[in-house]
């Protein structure tokens, strides 16, 4: 199985928070008892590549190699991405000039494509389709070259020191899609489906088919005569045998699959500071998702915005239940200053807002696919299961989990114990009763200890409970009351 197309770069997690990190929070109980749900955005840059393959931040530091940003599915800029994408144009453009030389010489329709596909290289009459390859990879490589040194130093994708923590403002959501294109094969459809059959063998008998087979060809051979439309005409004349008739050929469609899309994040966040920190953080948060959405500009360039990682946390620790997101980029932002339409400031803070609602949009930079969801799941993982394979059904055991012949006998017998100890809890013997009884009653009286404990725990030494209070008091009694009803039951 190939491996999950994940960046090499290491995930943020909460020890960064404390290793010379910029944090930005917004409420300031993220990530306590009363905000255990959080997401975490953090900035990533682009620094220039040295000459020894280190890499210079936009602060003029070095980053550190854990720090630079790689990934399976985006082209690799340090590894001279235009020197590789020339070579292969080059190539490219060779084979195309070979194959066109072989096609203009001597009349010879497929010699040239029947030389690349044989592996041969050369056709039957000595074009040099290789020699054509070469000649021009050369050159174009040559260029290449020089297109490399004098269009600027690369540039890499780095995670910055930059971490903005927000709540998770609305239930998160994913959405996927993927393309399909309606393709039309008409009559070639047909004999797709016919091993026997052949185009030019019907053609040429013709006379001799009957029914539908005869007016499908005389369709298809109209509309590669264009008859109609050499006479000027709009239109096939091959419609005109479909008004005719009230009859359209089968048009033998099917949907290719072509790509997934770009996922997309949106969130939205409403900012109402209860004191200056709060304030603070909030304009802080805000200017940097806008500066990092921009673009760098000089007199010629303009350089890329800033990208950003999306992670999900419970508590300290990352969420594994909930989406796994590629680097994204910050495709939409807006910013609503005030309330229901009105304009409204904090005393004495100079005209600050006092409530202002942000919107994001974010799209994923990565194409991804299904190794992706290999980690999906508590502790980074959802066991795959084994299908059973029934007797002599002689499937085998390939890298996509299916069972094999070796396997089916333990199937059978996996089977077989799984029935019996199902067979077991549905008419248990009085023993496994009296034992199964035994320990739901530890568990029940347990329970009741422990509940007991924290109604004691409301109690004042003066043996007096506090007004707000009364209603937990009330509540552990009633909880207590039936787990005691309960091991009555159970002791019975």
């Amino acid at each position: 199985m190939a491996p999950a197309p994940t960046a090499t770069t290491s995930r943020i997690t909460t020890r960064d928070i404390n290793n010379n990190q910029i944090s930005m929070s917004y409420p300031t109980t993220i990530q306590t008892n009363e905000q255990v749900h959080s997401v975490w955005f953090t900035v990533y840059e682009r620094g220039e590549i040295q000459e020894n393959g280190s890499v210079l931040g936009t602060d003029g530091r070095p980053v550190s190699s854990d720090k630079i940003y790689k990934s399976d599915t985006r082209i690799s800029i340090e590894n001279g991405a235009i020197g590789n994408v020339a070579k292969t144009a080059g190539q490219a453009a060779g084979l195309a000039i070979g194959i066109k030389k072989s096609l203009t010489s001597a009349g010879g329709a497929v010699a040239g494509v029947a030389a690349i596909l044989s592996a041969k290289i050369a056709d039957a009459r000595g074009v040099d389709v290789k020699g054509a390859i070469e000649n021009v990879d050369e050159a174009l490589g040559d260029l290449a070259n020089k297109v490399a040194s004098f269009a600027g130093k690369p540039r890499a994708v780095y995670r910055t020191d930059q971490i903005i923590r927000l709540h998770v403002p609305q239930s998160p959501q994913e959405q996927y899609g993927a393309g399909w294109s309606e393709v039309d094969f008409g009559l070639l459809g047909r004999y797709a489906n016919q091993t026997n059959a052949s185009l030019l063998t019907d053609v040429q008998n013709i006379g001799n088919l009957q029914g539908e087979e005869r007016e499908r060809l005389v369709r298809y051979v109209t509309d590669i005569a264009g008859i109609a439309n050499a006479a000027g005409f709009n239109f096939k004349l091959s419609d005109m045998v479909d008004l005719q008739t009230g009859k359209t050929p089968n048009p033998y469609k099917e949907q290719l699959f072509k790509s997934m899309n770009f996922r997309t994040f949106p969130f939205q966040y409403k900012f109402v500071p209860k004191d200056n920190h709060e304030l603070t953080q909030a304009f802080k948060i805000i200017n940097t998702f806008r500066r990092h959405m921009h673009p760098e500009k000089s007199d010629f360039f303009m350089k890329y915005p800033s990208e950003f990682s999306i992670q999900y946390f419970f508590r300290d620790q990352e969420n594994k239940w909930l989406a796994k997101i590629a680097n994204c980029a910050l495709v939409d932002m807006k910013l609503d200053y005030g309330s229901g339409g009105t304009y409204t400031t904090i005393q004495e803070k100079k005209g600050a807002p006092s409530e202002i609602t942000m919107t994001l949009q974010f799209k994923e930079l990565e194409l991804i696919d299904r190794t992706w969801f290999d980690d999906y799941g508590e502790d980074g993982a959802i066991p795959r299961t084994t299908p059973t394979i029934p007797a002599g059904t002689g499937a085998g055991q390939g890298e996509d989990g299916t069972a094999t012949d070796e396997q089916t006998t333990d199937n059978i017998t996996s089977n077989q114990e799984t029935a019996a100890a199902a067979a077991a809890l549905l008419n248990p013997t009085p023993e496994q009763e009296a034992v199964a009884n035994a320990r739901l009653l530890a568990l029940q009286a347990e329970e009741r200890d422990r509940l007991v404990a924290e109604r004691n725990a409301l109690i004042n030494d003066d043996d007096t409970i506090d007004d707000e209070n009364n209603s937990a008091f009330n509540a552990y009694t009633d909880l207590i009351d039936t787990a005691n009803s309960e091991i009555d039951r159970l002791s019975d």
